[in-house]
């Protein structure tokens, strides 16, 4: 009876397989992406896109980025991502989310265009930018870690 009852609408990246069985379809992210958009705007800029940019330049975050998709996206182009990074570390090349997406395949960042459009990010990217934004959120983070290195 509750297997009948189940809607598989309403559970992120679940499929029946041909036996049946509720299974979890690994192309669709079991994560709901945070908004790197509305971060920013706590900062209370005016730009957001500007900020994300801004975090973006920054070398150890390109290197978090491809790190991240290394692990996760099995399609992510590695070697684009090299060539890219290369032009915009020598010339003044602005990197943007949409140049990072198309050139090396990335699904940790998403980009929407228009009405209600946004730059969104896997939420352990957007920890990573939230940390990057604001030191005192940074500070959290690693007193949570030190607490879990304690525990273990």
């Amino acid at each position: 009876m509750l297997y009948e009852e189940l809607n598989l609408d309403e559970i992120p990246g679940a499929r029946v397989s041909h036996l049946g069985e509720i299974m979890r379809d690994n192309t669709v992210s079991w994560y709901e992406y945070d908004s790197l958009t509305e971060i920013a705007r706590l900062k209370g800029t005016a730009s957001p896109s500007y900020l994300i940019q801004s975090w973006m330049r920054n070398r150890s975050t390109t290197d978090y980025l491809k790190e991240w998709e290394k692990k996760n996206n099995p399609h992510f182009q590695a070697d684009a991502c090299e060539e890219l990074l290369s032009r915009v570390h020598a010339t003044s090349i602005t990197l943007t989310p949409t140049m990072w997406i198309k050139t090396t395949a990335a699904i940790g960042i998403r980009t929407l265009r228009g009405k209600d459009g946004g730059t969104t990010a896997h939420p352990e990217i957007a920890m990573a930018f939230r940390a990057w934004l604001f030191p005192e959120f940074m500070m959290e983070l690693v007193k949570w870690y030190r607490m879990y290195q304690h525990e273990e």
